[in-house]
């Protein structure tokens, strides 16, 4: 496999190498327009990819035994979600442009604000006695906190961004975005542990709360003597509302802080634009 250094050198020489192409595409174009008798008396059009997402493979090296336990805390609550967001931001640019986008800067820092929604949906790996790892089990339904929510929900993207003038006719741009979330459940944690006779199903009971399991959430092997001795804990029997018993760790019982409500989720989005100008002969404004 290759290094990253070596990913990225051959990413950006492809690119290099997309913008020499994309200038002799652009010249052949204009001179079509040029040359044809109708087209000549239109502008040319102009175009934009708004985004294009890139997935680097990487690999880690040189982790020791230790490092799954030190990540299976005592609450032992994993999860995975995809996110399909769709948002309208505007964008301000710190450099003033120069009219024709021709004449536009070479580089141009910006910051971007706007307001969107997007869906989400979170899940886990079950334990064992339910399929255990690689039988991925949606949260949601499950109601593990006994509180419902909506897997729709809105957003508030902004950030700063960097666009580059690759070419004539041509930018690359790189933005950080935050997005503010009005929800605590994009984990499916955000309160307290529920009483598990008022969960609607085993899996639901199993997979609130798993203090106890021997593996990890993540599917791995968990030292579950190893993490309760380091912080004094210990497996108890309490007695649910309806008088049956279950096992958990000591402080993790029904009605104890499971989550933080008050302090809202957030995700962070990183990724590349690539701008292709295509309208001929039209006037940016000085800030956009």
């Amino acid at each position: 496999m290759p290094t990253l250094k070596e990913y990225l050198g051959g990413l950006f020489d492809s690119l290099s190498q997309a913008r020499v192409a994309a200038d002799l595409h652009t010249l052949s174009i204009a001179e079509q327009y040029a040359q044809h008798e109708l087209l000549r008396h239109f502008a040319v059009p102009r175009m934009r990819f708004s985004d294009v997402v890139l997935d680097v493979p990487v690999a880690i090296e040189g982790l020791n035994q230790r490092t799954e336990y030190q990540l299976a805390p005592t609450g032992n609550d994993a999860f995975r979600t995809s996110i399909y967001e769709l948002s309208v931001t505007g964008v301000f640019d710190l450099i003033e442009n120069r009219q024709s986008y021709l004449r536009r800067p070479d580089f141009v820092p910006y910051l971007f604000v706007g307001v969107g929604g997007f869906y989400f949906n979170p899940k886990a790996q079950a334990p064992a006695d339910f399929g255990g790892p690689g039988t991925w089990v949606a949260l949601q339904p499950l109601r593990t906190e006994g509180v419902s929510y909506s897997l729709i929900q809105v957003n508030v993207p902004f950030g700063v961004g960097f666009r580059y003038k690759a070419s004539p006719r041509w930018d690359i741009s790189f933005e950080i975005g935050y997005r503010f979330l009005f929800t605590d459940y994009l984990d499916d944690v955000s309160g307290n542990y529920a009483d598990p006779s008022t969960l609607p199903s085993p899996l639901a009971r199993a997979m609130a709360n798993r203090t106890t399991e021997i593996n990890s959430a993540s599917g791995n092997f968990r030292d579950l003597n190893r993490v309760l001795n380091d912080i004094g804990y210990s497996v108890i029997t309490k007695r649910a509302a309806d008088g049956s018993l279950y096992r958990t760790v000591n402080g993790y019982e029904a009605a104890e802080k499971r989550g933080s409500p008050n302090e809202k989720d957030w995700y962070l989005v990183t990724g590349f634009h690539f701008n292709y100008i295509l309208v001929k002969g039209v006037r940016c404004p000085k800030f956009r």
